[in-house]
């Protein structure tokens, strides 16, 4: 363990920068973490002080991700506050979902279920 007491003013000022350095540089490890659950069009949520948001996430930023709410907001979330709601589906699935429809002679609303 260090001892602080025996550093002189500079010692103290560089082992305080490279502190701030490392601290840094693992908050953008887990920021980078945390995005790598999420992509474009998931349906995620996230809590402020009003109660639950929901929306779709449109874009991962550097240091969060942005998310678009039915009333037309604009959020800028940090991804460790963020859950996944629904993952859209893929183009796959969505046309087995559809050719599944078409077989079990539903009428087809258009919608997906």
């Amino acid at each position: 363990m260090i001892d602080i007491e025996r550093l002189s003013e500079a010692e103290l000022i560089a082992l305080h920068n490279r502190i701030v350095d490392r601290l840094r540089e693992l908050q953008q490890q887990r920021v980078q973490q945390g995005m790598t659950q999420f992509r474009p069009g998931d349906v995620v949520s996230f809590m402020t002080n009003e109660g639950e948001v929901v929306g779709v996430l449109v874009r991962l930023n550097r240091k969060s991700v942005t998310v678009h709410t039915e009333g037309g907001g604009r959020w800028n979330v940090a991804p460790q506050l963020v859950t996944l709601v629904k993952r859209p589906l893929e183009l796959g699935e969505l046309e087995r979902e559809l050719d599944q429809t078409r077989i079990d002679g539903r009428p087809s609303d258009g919608k997906i279920h």
